[in-house]
């Protein structure tokens, strides 16, 4: 098995830049990739990042310390007159995405609060 957390890139989200890193697991002949969706939840993806059609489900961390998991249901989308079927986790997927979001967390914090961090380190009140 081999993990792979590198940079997914810069987005602006309400007024607040985030850098957001992506991690991709390799198993066995299998490949799946975690990226941050908001400030508490990342998205657990079977395939490479870019793979969004294949969203397994959403892991979100909680103040008392859980995490949740809400899995993926058929989404509908009109305008490609389709549905979009998650794929089927197996036993293995469950517990990556229970392992990955215990060691890396989940959600991703904005690049001001990581520099307010910093300066009130460096220069304690």
């Amino acid at each position: 098995m081999s993990v792979d957390p590198g940079r997914q890139g810069v987005s602006t989200e309400s007024d607040a830049v985030r850098r957001t890193y992506r991690i991709v697991v390799e198993y066995r002949s299998r490949t799946v990739s975690f990226g941050p969706k908001d400030l508490t939840t990342c998205r657990f993806i079977g395939g490479r990042p870019q793979e969004i059609d294949k969203q397994f489900c959403s892991l979100t961390a909680y103040p008392d310390g859980s995490v949740g998991i809400e899995w993926a249901l058929p989404v509908r989308i009109a305008v490609l007159k389709r549905t979009v079927i998650p794929p089927e986790p197996t036993g293995d997927d469950v517990l990556i995405a229970c392992g990955v979001a215990a060691a890396f967390g989940t959600g991703s914090l904005s690049l001001t609060s990581i520099v307010m961090g910093l300066v009130s380190s460096v220069f304690p009140t």
